[in-house]
């Protein structure tokens, strides 16, 4: 409605703003007078023609402006003083024509001086209303950036940035500690040896646990971005066979990658690595139903979003045996709490979300982070994520 009343508004005005100049040069041009209206008609159509014209032949322009934001919804408050100010002209100027006797002139003006005493106000910024901040900008410092309203944040004219891909290799990394840590056991081993099982065994070698050879398993890749392209490239070394659950069509994707819908990939594959963002379809995506396609000797990895997972379903199925084993760097709550069923799970390897935090990731983060500050205040903001 206020949109509707806005534009009818404008339109009203608009008329009774241009008729006068319209009509006169049309009158003039019945009685004979021909360069009068020529350059009156030009200049009043070059008015309006001439910003687009400008952009049209010098579109660096367009993309040099400011980004919309607060500066914007300003912009909309002052002309909305301004139209309401050119309305009540209007309703002033058809209630004397008429002889309605809806308010005398003095209430009028009386009107006109209240709305652009407010409008000067507002500029000074002595009033606000909902839509206006003093916050402008958020930076995330992560990926991830579920933690704010970017749509609210959008509505508001705050810009919101991430930081993409600085972690991509060290999670990457962590996948793969998880998973030799697993198929190895190599922190089981360490510790039995340091209980002195080595020194008194009868043999020159000893193992308590199935060690399992990477080469030919499937590893499956649910989201393949970044992280994931990466995770795959490291299994492609060590002569896995990859598959992914991904947008990418097969033509995107390289030859030795395999494109697989996600309940086949969980039922095909040895081993399953998360790497989709955390949305409202994804959420508690890995649940009873879908552990239950899995393998029982297969192996589920999470360095993505904790919520992807249903965590107690995990550690029944952990429990059950309905899979091998689980290496997790995240949880739907962080820290979790002491009865998180995954703590006790069995086989379930947890570490306190510290893929991302090698020291050459947060180099990277710390400089793309003041790489997105400085582009913001040139007016030219990167990695924006409510667009």
């Amino acid at each position: 409605a206020g949109i509707f009343f806005m534009a009818l508004t404008l339109v009203l005005v608009s008329f009774s703003c241009t008729g006068p100049i319209v009509g006169t040069v049309l009158v003039k041009s019945t009685q004979g007078a021909i360069w009068e209206p020529i350059f009156t008609m030009l200049a009043f159509s070059a008015a309006f023609a001439l910003p687009f014209t400008i952009f049209a032949f010098f579109p660096s322009l367009l993309r040099n402006l400011p980004k919309s934001g607060g500066w914007l919804n300003s912009v909309k408050v002052v002309l909305g003083f301004i139209e309401l100010a050119l309305g009540l002209k209007f309703l002033s100027v058809a209630d004397q024509t008429y002889h309605w006797g809806l308010l005398d002139r003095e209430i009028y003006i009386a009107i006109w001086v209240t709305i652009f005493t407010l409008q000067g106000l507002y500029l000074m910024g002595k009033i606000k209303f909902a839509h206006d901040s003093e916050l402008k900008y958020i930076g995330v410092l992560a990926t991830g950036y579920n933690i704010v309203d970017t749509a609210a944040a959008k509505e508001r004219g705050i810009i919101v940035t991430n930081i993409p891909a600085y972690s991509t290799d060290s999670v990457a990394q962590m996948v793969f500690a998880h998973i030799l840590n697993i198929t190895q056991q190599v922190q089981h081993h360490s510790e039995e040896v340091h209980r002195g099982r080595w020194t008194a065994s009868k043999d020159f070698c000893f193992w308590d646990t199935p060690l399992i050879e990477l080469r030919e398993k499937k590893l499956g890749i649910v989201g393949l971005g970044h992280t994931g392209f990466t995770t795959a490239r490291i299994a492609i070394g060590f002569g896995m066979k990859v598959c992914a659950y991904t947008s990418k069509t097969n033509f995107q994707l390289p030859p030795e990658i395999r494109k697989m819908e996600l309940d086949e990939l969980f039922r095909e594959c040895d081993i399953i690595s998360l790497h989709c963002p955390l949305t409202d379809s994804t959420r508690e995506m890995v649940n009873a139903e879908r552990l239950r396609l899995m393998k029982p000797t297969a192996i589920l990895i999470n360095t993505g979003r904790g919520p992807l997972i249903n965590e107690q379903d995990l550690a029944d199925a952990l429990n059950n045996g309905t899979i091998y084993a689980a290496g997790v760097d995240v949880l739907s709550q962080e820290p979790p709490r002491a009865d998180n069923p995954l703590l006790s799970a069995r086989n379930c390897y947890i570490t306190p979300h510290i893929a991302w935090a090698s020291t050459a990731a947060r180099e990277r983060l710390m400089q793309i982070m003041l790489e997105n500050i400085k582009a913001y205040q040139d007016g030219k903001p990167v990695n924006v994520v409510n667009k």
